[in-house]
């Protein structure tokens, strides 16, 4: 649906990409310091997701320690006239397990007072002042992020959308738009869907039929695979609304994969 680049990368003693990569890796090296308890990371990797829909850069950041095997929590910034903002989204679960989830709004922060209120995590006596502080300076960005999708949105226009908030969401490239379960990557799942034996392959809650992504209107619906592991089979709906969209997401599937 849209594409990811790599910007920068750090790890293994060195750096690749311009000077500009050193104030974004050093964000991400600073909530990762917050985030993992100064557990140093082998490896960081900024990439840029190619999108015409809000001005600025949308980066993706993530990495790995324990030699490659533990994957780091990952981050979203937004770059935009030399400023950074952190990209903050809170889906509403809509399932005990959390897989199934509702996206009303997206919001930016600015870096310092994100940083400011990560910290107060680990400080719960002061962490309802801390919250209240930081909820205050954030901005929705909601209404630019439908902004150029239009009253009578191209099935491109909403399409672009869906990724976006997808990417938003899983924090990682764009879940691939599946038209038919022959174009899932996983052979386990394909056959998880087919009623063969599952192998690697889970079912999330209850079995499911296939729905292949379709535009229909101002909405979306049907699967996607990727996710935060890029091993998912995922159903999403989203609707456009005035100023604003409902995404809902929701984890149908899996192929069990191992680091080694």
């Amino acid at each position: 649906m849209l594409e990811v680049s790599t910007l920068c990368e750090k790890g293994f003693g060195k750096t690749t990409g311009s000077p500009a990569c050193a104030p974004l890796l050093d964000a991400y090296s600073r909530f990762l310091a917050i985030a993992t308890r100064d557990k140093k990371p082998d490896s960081l990797t900024i990439e840029v997701l190619k999108q015409d829909l809000v001005p600025g850069r949308v980066l993706l950041a993530s990495g790995w320690s324990d030699g490659g095997h533990r994957r780091l929590e990952r981050l979203v910034l937004r770059e935009l006239a030399g400023n950074l903002d952190v990209v903050w989204l809170v889906p509403e679960p809509k399932s005990d397990d959390g897989e199934h989830q509702l996206v009303k709004d997206v919001s930016l922060s600015g870096l310092e007072p994100f940083l400011t209120f990560m910290k107060s995590r680990e400080q719960p006596d002061d962490f309802t002042k801390a919250l209240a502080t930081f909820d205050a300076q954030l901005r929705s960005w909601r209404t630019e992020l439908v902004a150029k999708v239009g009253e009578k949105p191209s099935k491109e226009k909403l399409l672009a959308l869906t990724g976006v908030l997808m990417a938003l969401l899983e924090k990682t490239a764009p879940p691939k738009a599946l038209g038919a379960p022959s174009e899932i990557p996983s052979k386990a799942v394909q056959g998880l869907l087919s009623g063969k034996p599952a192998g690697a392959a889970r079912w999330v809650g209850a079995p499911s039929k296939f729905e292949p992504l379709v535009v229909s209107g101002p909405a979306v619906r049907g699967m996607l695979w990727g996710g935060a592991d890029e091993n998912w089979l995922l159903h999403v709906a989203l609707t456009l609304e005035p100023g604003g969209f409902t995404l809902e997401r929701r984890s149908i599937a899996y192929e069990q994969r191992f680091i080694e």
